[in-house]
């Protein structure tokens, strides 16, 4: 088959997690189909793109807009600038579409331009790339009605506006974060009938996308790992006493990291007071997590591969309160025979079972309690590393859920009779 893969952003080995998931998705996919990449990129941005073209037929691009405000100074001036900032709240709240949603929107007419001067007709399926720009897809029926079209739900965002609420301080920004939360569900439900298929990392993302859109067509294609690329060497040996989180500068890493510095770290360091804690990756360019840094937190920033801090560490930590989906680290750690600490919305939609290959807490305390386990019982951690590799190999490795995939899409060519 010929398919067309439509992103916000390149698919890739060295960036977020959902851009790993698209590289190598169209990877397992390249070995037996023509994938042609369609993705935005700011202009005059340069992109390395070596690694696609040896797995990509063609690779395209829409160019991002700088977004610049057109707003008459004259009425701002006359009523206030705190009251007209309330009436643009108001206005946003009341009658557009999430801001999750409404920045991807700005770049529309850049998308429909290069659309429309690409051959879709060519294409036996297309697939788009998480949810926020699934509203594209309404152009792409305009142009060609009966294509088979997939969306892939890399995060369920309902979830997530829906956590940003929960866990939102202040009486305007808790209003902000609930009407956020309800336009992204009538969003998310609106959009989803214009798929033939949706695609969620977990059964707990599948169960609330079904609670949405009961009528839409869902097939469960987990995150993986390249087990190859993610081994260890000498899973055996790592620095005594250090800790490791991995992460790029997205407001649910920072929350966690924040959360971690705050309410747990102290009580580790009460009883391993020369623990080490490292911060690897692009989080380290935030300005509240490069503060941390001192004579017990080193903050590597970011770094071309992430496995040689990865193997000198001997316990993960994943403190996540925020965001949905599932956690590519948490996969690459247990790739790697880590030993994990994880709260439970760090490792959900992963068959990870506590006390056998991670352990899973929640409170501070529990959390504190269970690193310092870990600093302490070298054996424990060697076991738990051990079972995480075996899960990844058997569950979670990139060329098992390829398969998958393709399985996913031959069930949708045979529902609509292609």
């Amino acid at each position: 088959m010929r398919m067309l893969f439509i992103t916000d952003s390149l698919p890739s080995l060295h960036s977020s997690g959902g851009s790993t998931r698209r590289y190598y998705l169209v990877k397992e996919l390249s070995r037996k189909h023509l994938i042609t990449v369609l993705a935005g990129k700011w202009p005059e941005t340069k992109v390395e793109l070596s690694d696609l073209y040896k797995i990509c037929e063609g690779i395209e691009f829409f160019h991002f807009r700088e977004i610049h405000s057109r707003r008459d100074k004259k009425l701002p001036r006359l009523i206030g600038e705190g009251n007209w900032e309330r009436i643009r709240e108001l206005k946003h709240l009341l009658f557009e579409y999430p801001q999750a949603v409404q920045g991807m929107l700005h770049h529309f007419p850049n998308f429909q331009i290069k659309l429309s001067e690409m051959d879709l007709g060519k294409f036996d399926l297309i697939q788009i790339e998480e949810s926020i720009i699934a509203c594209w897809g309404r152009e792409i029926r305009r142009i060609e009605p009966d294509i088979p079209l997939i969306l892939d739900f890399h995060d369920v965002y309902s979830l997530i506006e829906y956590r940003n609420f929960r866990n939102a301080r202040g009486f305007r920004w808790k209003i902000f974060t609930f009407f956020e939360w309800r336009k992204m569900i009538r969003y998310e439900r609106r959009v989803s009938k214009l798929f033939d298929k949706c695609l969620t990392v977990s059964e707990e993302d599948k169960n609330l996308l079904l609670s949405i859109s009961p009528d839409a067509d869902v097939s469960v294609i987990p995150n993986g790992v390249d087990t190859d690329f993610f081994g260890n060497p000498n899973p055996d040996e790592w620095e005594p006493k250090t800790i490791f989180f991995v992460g790029s500068d997205w407001p649910p890493n920072v929350d966690a990291m924040i959360f971690f510095y705050e309410d747990i770290f102290p009580l580790i360091k009460r009883e391993v007071p020369d623990v080490k804690l490292y911060i690897i990756g692009g989080l380290g360019k935030n300005e509240r997590i490069k503060s941390m840094e001192g004579e017990n937190i080193i903050v590597t920033g970011y770094v071309d591969d992430v496995r040689p801090w990865m193997s000198r560490c001997g316990v993960s930590v994943v403190p996540m309160r925020l965001g949905g989906g599932t956690k590519v680290k948490i996969l690459e750690a247990l790739s790697m025979e880590k030993a994990i600490v994880s709260t439970s919305v760090g490792c959900e939609g992963i068959e990870v079972k506590n006390n056998e290959n991670i352990l899973i807490a929640d409170s501070p305390e529990d959390f504190a309690k269970a690193v310092v386990t870990l600093l302490r019982d070298d054996t424990l951690c060697r076991n738990l590393g051990r079972n995480g590799r075996k899960l990844v190999e058997e569950v979670y490795d990139w060329k098992v859920i390829g398969k998958q995939l393709e399985e996913a899409y031959y069930e949708v060519l045979e529902k609509i009779g292609c």
